[in-house]
């Protein structure tokens, strides 16, 4: 290769030349000829002696920055091993982390490619999810993304933290880290005061799964009906919330024709026979140790889930993606102390912050909020007010919720759709028969809707569910704040000594007419004053409207109703919101 050739582009063109000559090809004679790609002549290139990589300098360069950095005599933990290359970090806070989060709870794995020169090198994250969203608890950097490499890895973080057991690990189907997770975190027999460990279980990412089915269903029918009908009785398995309803949907699928129907496909001009429907769901998801980590039915274990896909972690890639360098072409120290100066460091920044800022006005929140909305985190806050919102749209639409109590702290709390349909909320379990708490056992509309009539206090809760990490601050923040008091000014730590009458306020407006003004006073109406006022009834009738659609798309069955003119007037109902909105997103448009 000489010296003139400047790029790709042209050791490409200058490459076919000469193949075409030595093979005495004429123009147009090379058709079919497969010709290098730049892909291939870029690896080449790589793999020439005036383009290889110096590894074994760039390591002794990480060990050199590390003594003068001094990245490992801050209490954290920091291990760098040669053969097999291995870079793993755990400072304090992520073990702090670790064990609130992570222990008897759920633990994620990660990893991400192309973050320096060397293609080979996999940067992989442990996360766990905090009350304020996804963090780092640890990762660990590799050239070799096999089993025992992972597993290494894993037992260095069991010995650094040797209390930590996790519950369940949420990974994408990969078999390297399930078999990781599984050999490092097994079942233990109690000793001593130490309880039985039933060791770690491991969960399919939700969207993954779905991904791979589209995928390969696509493959085997394309888009077709049957490849929908085909994808419909799957997730009728992935969704069932009981076993026997599982196994209900698995006979279903497999007396279904298209389990055992030749497949076919086309290849190199003619077709031939690839596995059918049957052969790929019993050697890839069907085996009954596979079946238990994608179907939903046997997550039991967790008292609060608190996800079922690992969507969240993938949010570590896109930062380090933009600390890094895009083009990949950092060494391994520069990308460890962009990772160990920049990124790890303002994740624990933004961490604090919001444990701070938690009931400060400056985040949404109110003086006059309810008892069990005071200090809490943020996040919790957010989903409350949330549901709420929710709840009062649906009471402007159909009236007030009837609640009644039944035995032993439980109550039956109408929906308003279907008031024939109660939903059962067990308040010392706590459990409440709808989907949406079934799904995450995380909040649901009606346990909140007795939360803010008060019919239920915070403190009627089991204490192991209200003390859950989720739903409490985190004030063991041994860091030195750099402005002590700047949420300080601005924070609720108690209700007000006369607190404002919320149904008053709610009457006040429901009563306002803009035609009662009186024009006589010093101070006159504007149209301003008209304008808003039917921007605030357009936008409480837009809430009700979008709520009573969404009703209608998630939760079908509640508006299944027997009498046939009450079944009309639900469908005009549903026609008319659907109308309104249809034509206030029009106008905006």
């Amino acid at each position: 290769m000489k010296d003139e050739i400047a790029n790709i582009a042209k050791l490409g063109e200058r490459r076919s030349k000469t193949i075409r000559a030595h093979l005495r090809l004429n123009h147009g004679e090379d058709q079919g000829f497969e010709m290098p790609s730049a892909q291939q002549i870029q690896n080449e290139l790589r793999a020439n002696d005036d383009y290889k990589l110096d590894w074994d300098g760039d390591i002794k360069t990480l060990k050199d920055v590390i003594r003068k950095k001094g990245w490992d005599q801050d209490g954290s933990f920091l291990v760098v091993r040669e053969k097999p290359f291995l870079v793993l970090r755990m400072t304090k806070f992520m073990q702090m982390l670790l064990m609130r989060y992570g222990h008897k709870s759920m633990v994620f794995l990660d990893s991400t490619h192309g973050i320096c020169k060397y293609k080979e090198c996999s940067l992989f994250y442990l996360g766990v999810k905090t009350n304020e969203g996804y963090k780092i608890v640890a990762m660990f950097m590799t050239n070799r993304e096999t089993q025992e490499t992972v597993v290494e890895a894993l037992q260095l973080i069991k010995e650094q933290n040797p209390d930590f057991k996790p519950e369940v690990a949420m990974v994408d189907y990969c078999g390297a880290e399930i078999s990781s997770f599984l050999d490092t975190w097994p079942a233990e027999r109690a000793v001593g005061d130490q309880p039985r460990y039933r060791g770690i279980e491991v969960w399919i990412c939700q969207t993954h799964r779905e991904r791979a089915w589209m995928r390969n269903l696509v493959k085997r029918f394309g888009r077709t009906e049957d490849y929908d009908t085909a994808l419909r009785m799957l997730r009728e398995i992935a969704s069932a919330q009981e076993i026997d309803q599982a196994d209900a949907a698995w006979l279903k699928l497999k007396q279904h024709e298209l389990w055992s129907r030749k497949m076919t496909k086309m290849k190199k001009g003619k077709m031939t026979p690839i596995t059918n429907l049957q052969q790929w769901i019993d050697n890839k998801w069907g085996d009954i140790l596979i079946r238990k980590m994608w179907q939903v039915c046997y997550r039991k274990r967790l008292r609060i889930i608190p996800c079922h896909t690992t969507n969240g972690s993938e949010s570590f890639n896109s930062v380090t993606k933009n600390v890094t360098d895009l083009n990949g072409h950092d060494k391994i120290y520069q990308v460890c102390q962009k990772l160990f100066e920049i990124q790890l460091p303002d994740e624990e920044k933004k961490y604090w912050r919001a444990q701070k800022s938690a009931g400060s006005l400056d985040m949404g929140h109110r003086p006059d909020e309810k008892e069990y909305l005071i200090n809490v985190p943020n996040r919790f806050y957010r989903d409350c007010k949330r549901i709420s919102k929710f709840n009062n749209a649906h009471e402007r639409q159909y009236g007030a919720t009837e609640v009644k109590k039944m035995a032993r702290s439980s109550y039956h709390v109408c929906s308003g759709i279907a008031e024939n349909a109660p939903h059962l909320v067990e308040v010392h379990l706590p459990r409440c028969d709808c989907y949406t708490f079934w799904k995450r056992r995380y909040l649901c509309p009606h346990l909140v809707k007795l939360l803010d009539r008060e019919v239920v206090k915070w403190e009627e809760l089991p204490a192991t569910y209200r003390d859950h990490p989720y739903f409490n601050l985190n004030e063991d923040n041994a860091e030195p704040s750099e402005d002590p008091c700047i949420y300080e000014s601005n924070s609720v730590t108690a209700r007000p000594a006369t607190p404002v009458d919320e149904d008053d306020d709610m009457l006040e407006e429901d009563e306002f007419n803009p035609l009662d003004l009186d024009i006589n006073e010093e101070q006159e109406s504007s149209d301003d004053d008209i304008d808003e006022y039917y921007e605030i009834k357009g936008r409480e009738k837009l809430e009700s409207s979008v709520a009573l659609l969404n009703s209608y798309f998630y939760h079908p069955s509640m508006f299944s109703v027997d009498n046939e003119e009450a079944r009309e007037k639900l469908n005009k109902m549903i026609e008319d919101a659907a109308e309104f909105a249809r034509n206030i997103v029009g106008a905006r448009l």
